[in-house]
């Protein structure tokens, strides 16, 4: 199955984009570091298979069979152009594994990434929904210490809010406090009347898989995988083969 960007790329290289498309994907290469490496890695492996040396690969190959079995050239030269065909194949099967094994690297961290994008930043007059909005706002800037000393203030006023402690163990998660993290995710999961039971198991597969806690990780994604209803469903499934493979 092919890289979701792989068809996009392949599209951009064959000019194909829309113009609005075409800004967004000028825009990304910018702004995503990933995206860009992605995207160059794909050009170099592109640019290497479309090479005239490369389409004339079999021409060469039998030239080379017809001198071997012919014997119409010198021994040596036949060594030579036997030895620039077999250099020329291993920098195309070197750079496509390459190129496949950053795809699976990327995919993967982008899969149990710890960053819970879905955090809303609170817009209120409200002080201390203010206090939640800048917690908030830390989080989202990836300043894990300063979200975690806020939420916690407001976890000790605020008991009855679910979300408090959900997002306070993402703030742990992201300072790689996996052991607060933990216990808050399993107290969102034991509580029923949370909104965020589904979010708190996905992250607590996370943290298991982060820790190398291969087998709970496991646990956790066969479960999730198993109820077609679960927002991570699909993700679960991809996550449990990541594991099997990690699994000596």
């Amino acid at each position: 199955m092919k890289n979701k960007n792989s068809l996009l790329f392949e599209r951009y290289i064959a000019g194909e984009l829309s113009e609005s498309e075409l800004n967004w994907f000028n825009l990304e290469l910018k702004n995503n570091s990933n995206f860009a490496v992605e995207f160059n890695t794909f050009k170099d492996v592109n640019t290497i298979l479309s090479n005239k040396k490369y389409r004339d690969f079999r021409v060469l190959l039998s030239e080379v069979h017809t001198e071997k079995f012919g014997r119409t050239k010198k021994p040596k030269i036949l060594f030579y152009r036997f030895a620039a065909a077999a250099s020329f194949l291993l920098i195309v099967v070197s750079s496509f594994l390459l190129w496949q094994s950053h795809i699976e690297t990327q995919e993967k961290n982008e899969l149990f990434t710890s960053y819970y994008a879905e955090m809303i930043t609170l817009q209120s007059n409200d002080v201390e929904n203010q206090h939640l909005a800048k917690a908030v706002d830390f989080y989202r800037n990836k300043d894990f210490k300063k979200a975690i000393a806020i939420f916690s203030t407001i976890a000790n006023t605020d008991t009855v809010n679910p979300s408090i402690n959900f997002y306070l163990a993402l703030a742990y998660l992201g300072d790689e406090n996996y052991t607060e993290s933990e216990r808050l995710l399993n107290a969102t999961i034991d509580d029923n009347e949370s909104s965020f039971v589904e979010n708190a198991e996905w992250y607590l597969g996370v943290i298991y898989y982060q820790t190398k806690q291969y087998k709970k990780a496991l646990h956790i994604f066969n479960t999730i995988s198993q109820n077609p209803n679960h927002y991570k469903h699909d993700e679960a499934l991809e996550a449990v083969k990541y594991i099997n493979k990690e699994i000596p």
